[in-house]
Order: C-alpha cells, then sequence, then structure tokens
C-alpha cells in the first residue's frame, strides 16, 4: 500500500510538471494571420509569384507584400529520442520580396 501511493504520487508530479511546460508553448506563431501551407518536393529557392499566392487565398490579392513571413522547421522528421531538443515552434525563413510599395 505504501509502495502504491509513492507510484501515485510520482505520477501526479509529472503531469504538472508536463502540464506546466505545454502551456508555455501556447504562443504559437499560428494564433494569428492568415496562412497557407506549401508543399516543396525538393531542398532549393522557390520564387511564389501574385498569381500563385493568389490561387492560394485572394486575401493575398490585397495583402502589402511587406508584412510577408515564411515559417517552417526544414520538413525533416521530429528526432526519435524525446529529449532531445528541437523547436518549440515554427521557425521564421529568410524571404525576398521584390517589386513592393
Amino acid at each position: 500500500m505504501k509502495n502504491r501511493l509513492l507510484t501515485s504520487g510520482i505520477i501526479a508530479l509529472i503531469l504538472i510538471w508536463v502540464g506546466t511546460s505545454r502551456a508555455q508553448s501556447l504562443q504559437s506563431v499560428l494564433q494569428s494571420g492568415t496562412w497557407v501551407k506549401i508543399g516543396i518536393t525538393q531542398a532549393g529557392v522557390y520564387r511564389l509569384d501574385y498569381a500563385t499566392l493568389t490561387r492560394a487565398n485572394p486575401a493575398f490579392a490585397s495583402a502589402d507584400p511587406r508584412r510577408f513571413r515564411l515559417y517552417g522547421n526544414g520538413g525533416a522528421p521530429l528526432p526519435q529520442p524525446n529529449a532531445q531538443p528541437r523547436p518549440a515552434d515554427l521557425t521564421e525563413n529568410a524571404v525576398q520580396v521584390m517589386g513592393e510599395a
């Protein structure tokens, strides 16, 4: 009985710790804005022109290109060991906007 209480106490501490850790990462970049998922098949540099963006979402027709952001984590699978560090959210990638006003 004493051993069972000790085990229950450890599980409760782990659940509280996991809950606290998860609450800290709730501030995702995905919380606001208009998002479009763009799949790619090969590594490299890609050009997204006005026509492509407006086909993906008509809201891009009136969007300010200086406010465009590109996010991603490289498309690699997550590491197998849980203790290995990994990004908590999407990472902002470099983008070059040409022809902005």
